[in-house]
């Protein structure tokens, strides 16, 4: 079951023409291995390329229902460092998703909801790639639609570095 659900949310990214990529990666390389709190993934994409990402998922403690998927990669077309978090779909579409490392000034990232999830995305330029090897912990919040509070979903950058270095 846990397989399907990744299926899945690599099909709903090549419907929506944001597949990554690793041009050197071979499925071998990284599907299945573990790099602290990250996990490689490889996927063939509709027209049969292979794309490989890493990934982290967030779940609550109480019943492991997931909250959170970050999947990073690199652009299938653009070969761009790439970032995707798939949310629940209770995002306010008349506020930000604010994405910050550490320390460092929080980023407002474009979103799109349906009613099984949302999704933001934003290409990594080389200052958020610097911030994310180097930091220790990624938070992603948003205003929640139905109650107006705001929800934060902590990310692990523990493995972060060793597992995007597997990708290029």
């Amino acid at each position: 079951m846990l397989r399907s659900g990744w299926t899945r949310i690599a099909m709903l990214a090549a419907c929506l023409g944001l597949m990554f990529s690793a041009v050197t990666v071979q499925a071998g390389d990284i599907d299945g291995k573990t790099f602290k709190d990250w996990r490689g993934q490889c996927e063939n994409a509709p027209d049969g390329r292979e794309f490989c990402y890493i990934l982290q998922r967030l779940q609550r403690e109480d019943n492991n229902r997931t909250l959170m998927i970050t999947q990073v990669g690199y652009h299938l077309e653009t070969r761009e460092p790439l970032v995707i978090f798939h949310l629940p779909p209770v995002l306010d579409d008349k506020e930000m998703l604010l994405f910050k490392t550490d320390d460092n000034n929080a980023i407002s990232i474009g979103f799109r909801c349906d009613n099984e999830r949302c999704r933001g995305d934003m290409i990594l330029d080389d200052r958020l790639l610097a911030e994310l090897k180097k930091g220790r912990q990624g938070v992603v919040a948003f205003v929640h639609v139905q109650n107006g509070k705001q929800v934060i979903f902590e990310l692990s950058l523990m493995g972060f570095t060793a597992g995007f270095k597997s990708l290029q």
